[in-house]
């Protein structure tokens, strides 16, 4: 779209409407408007120039566009609606227009339009389209509640594992805590046994009767320690295989 100095303003914001049929400056401040007669169509550039040049010597002399448009006889063009200077009823029965749409969706939303009466097409086709919007939107609300209830059972049920494994975790501790208590007076035992053990080596030196009896009841020693030497080793077994399967629950969870 060609751009031409305005003889008014001395800007460059003179056009060609294609709507309006005139050449106006669109600059709020000035909106100098030129008719060109007899012209419907875009009019050559020549004949552009040719309409400035005459309103800047004041053989044409050009009004504001509003000024320009009331004048004219065409003042409520259907051409010109949509436009800087369509009628006032066109604008007025817009407004009416989207005040109608935003009722009709506020009155859906509210629930006071069911969808149930005659209306003309354009109105019909917007209530259906609310509507469904409404239906969908209130199917996602049911499905975030039932994902809400069904996400608060899975956090209790969570909980309550969670609470169980506390307490299985703890009894497990206990156990293997009771287990390293025996452990420990069994090793105290055998350390005991050994001590007794060295004093009747020393005193057999002395005593050669009491030797043979004391080499008895070193071999009933060794026979009980060896029983407890297995204890012990099926103790250590036995917490070995406690300690994997703690592993084992713990890595699990």
């Amino acid at each position: 779209m060609a751009i031409y100095n305005c003889p008014k303003c001395r800007r460059f914001g003179m056009a060609w409407d294609g709507r309006a049929k005139i050449l106006m400056c669109y600059y709020k401040n000035c909106s100098h408007g030129i008719r060109i007669e007899n012209q419907r169509e875009v009019p050559s550039i020549e004949v552009i120039r040719a309409a400035i040049d005459a309103d800047k010597s004041g053989k044409s002399v050009g009004k504001s566009v509003r000024s320009v448009m009331k004048s004219d006889k065409q003042w409520d063009d259907p051409e010109c609606d949509s436009t800087d200077w369509a009628h006032p009823a066109w604008w007025r029965g817009s407004l009416h227009g989207l005040h109608g749409a935003i009722r009709l969706v506020e009155n859906i939303v509210t629930g006071k339009e069911t969808g149930v009466g005659a209306m003309y097409e354009d109105a019909d086709k917007l209530r259906q389209m609310v509507l469904g919007l409404k239906r969908k939107a209130n199917s996602l609300v049911d499905e975030r509640d039932g994902l809400v209830r069904e996400r608060d059972g899975l956090v209790r049920e969570r909980n309550e594992l969670g609470r169980n494994h506390v307490q299985q975790t703890a009894s497990i501790r206990d156990e293997r805590d009771n287990l390293k208590r025996g452990r420990d007076e069994l090793e105290w035992k055998y350390a005991a046994m050994c001590d007794a053990r060295v004093d009747w080596i020393k005193r057999s030196k002395t005593l050669q009767d009491e030797r043979d009896n004391l080499k008895r009841s070193l071999e009933r020693s060794s026979t009980e320690r060896d029983g407890l030497v297995r204890e012990r080793d099926s103790l250590r077994c036995a917490v070995e295989r406690q300690r994997e399967l703690n592993e084992t629950r713990w890595s699990s969870d």
